[in-house]
């Protein structure tokens, strides 16, 4: 009789991981572990341990170095008849020590010896690489050979992230929802609600309502998002359902932390900063706007423009300009700059110099500060409004401490495209923007959005979906 595809037990399979997959990345150990077989040869973890300070590798694959061999260090100890177990239990970790007398020139040699060995006594290892020459040279000795990069291409950022994007609610809680613009739903009284973040924003499925998910407890809590009014914020409303979740998440106190993605023109610089500017300007909830932005294009010091700071970071900052302009000249924010929706005047000293000298006026007030990630180490920035723009060429290290430079009564919002990087050694899943979101989703101070139509021009909406 066939058995169901369920109960078929699989082989655990064969890994031998080079020196190149360990330092893009270091999790790749106990991510392969699960279930299987793991070998690291004794050649690999010399190659981590002098690339962990190699001034030539970057600072992203120095730190994998580091944080693999602090791995090794931690469960090498638990060795017992040449094997460690991992993922309790469920896989195991072996070290290759080279044939007594055989030495190596490089990592590669040793894993092309052991796999030769393995072959010649009926073994097929699969050898996990990101090294181009050492995959060619296997493939070519017909060794089974896997780029782990490859796999992540292609995800979308929900499937990457494992977020929903609606949610079905039963009649009572749609009709509560319209009543109240809330409802709640006890944690095992709905399919699905256990995967679901805290402070997500999800589409009501067959009913035109945006809504943002908490959860209390096991209660879980779905409000309908309040709309701006007819002015917007400076000017600038929402075109469609995720430039709606965008500005919710920037206006709510509750959020304190926010990764924001999408492509070019869907507005994740923009409306950040159309609503920097309302609660900086108008509503006096923070002292200022600062915005980091990452220098990948030219490398990572500035030091041989000429001028001061503020004159090499001027031609970095030109996306923030243009948004700035959008903002500022906008006729509509003119019309409401100095009333509420109900047309009652508001006498407003800044919003006069703002229209007669623009961002010009905000950069000399100290208004608005335009920082790079190398001078935001050892900073504290309190009763700021943060953005950190290009995100996605960060990596892990300097996303931690820009975050934890955040101070008292700050709010920072990380936004970039995934799919647009500069940096060589990052992609769409390893990057700034993803490790914040799969580090922080759930806590009560984060959220994120995920921004889809472009909405600049339509030639922009074009290249960006087809170029």
């Amino acid at each position: 009789m066939e058995k169901n595809g369920d109960d078929v037990k699989q082989e655990p399979k064969h890994y031998v991981i080079d020196t190149s997959a360990i330092m893009d990345d270091y999790k790749i150990i106990s991510a392969l572990g699960e279930g299987n077989q793991v070998y690291i040869h004794a050649r690999v973890i010399d190659e981590l341990d002098y690339n962990k300070d190699n001034p030539h590798k970057s600072p992203f694959a120095r730190g994998n170095a580091r944080r693999a061999l602090n791995y090794l260090i931690e469960v090498l100890p638990k060795m017992n008849e040449g094997k460690v177990l991992i993922n309790e239990g469920r896989g195991t970790l072996h070290i290759i020590f080279p044939t007594e007398g055989k030495t190596y020139h490089d990592g590669d040699s040793a894993l092309l010896d052991y796999l030769h060995q393995e072959y010649q006594q009926g073994q097929k290892p699969i050898l996990i690489t990101e090294d181009a020459g050492l995959l060619a040279r296997a493939l070519a000795n017909q060794y089974k050979a896997e780029v782990r990069r490859d796999t992540r291409k292609g995800k979308s950022i929900h499937e990457i992230l494992n977020m929903k994007e609606e949610i079905d609610l039963p009649y009572a809680n749609r009709e509560e929802l319209r009543a109240k613009k809330s409802t709640s739903l006890e944690a095992g009284t709905l399919e699905g609600l256990s995967h679901l973040y805290n402070n997500q924003y999800l589409y009501l499925t067959g009913d035109c309502m945006a809504l943002k998910h908490r959860t209390e407890g096991k209660t879980h809590t779905f409000n309908a998002i309040h709309k701006v009014g007819r002015g917007g914020l400076q000017g600038i409303l929402p075109k469609n359902r995720e430039q709606e979740y965008l500005m919710d998440l920037c206006l709510d106190e509750n959020i304190r932390i926010a990764s924001v993605m999408g492509q070019a023109g869907t507005g994740k610089t923009l409306i950040p900063l159309a609503v920097a500017l309302h609660l900086t300007m108008r509503e006096k909830k923070y002292k200022r706007i600062v915005i980091i932005r990452p220098v990948q294009t030219i490398g990572q010091d500035l030091g041989y423009l000429p001028g001061d700071l503020a004159q090499k970071m001027n031609p970095l900052m030109g996306a923030i300009r243009d948004a700035a302009e959008v903002i500022l000249d906008n006729p509509m924010r003119r019309k409401f700059s100095r009333s509420g929706d109900d047309g009652n005047s508001e006498d407003d000293e800044d919003v006069g110099e703002i229209d007669t000298h623009g961002l010009d006026y905000l950069i000399n007030q100290e208004k608005i500060i335009f920082m790079t990630p190398t001078y935001v180490r050892g900073r504290n920035i309190p009763n700021s409004f943060m953005i950190v723009d290009e995100a996605q060429n960060l990596d892990e290290d300097i996303t931690k401490t820009i975050a934890t430079r955040v101070g008292d009564s700050s709010k920072i919002i990380f936004n970039g495209d995934p799919y647009q990087i500069d940096a060589s050694y990052l992609d769409q899943e390893k990057n700034g923007l993803i490790y914040l979101a799969k580090n922080l989703l759930g806590e009560k101070l984060f959220s994120t959005v995920i921004l889809k139509k472009g909405e600049r021009s339509e030639v922009a909406e074009l290249a960006a979906r087809l170029l």
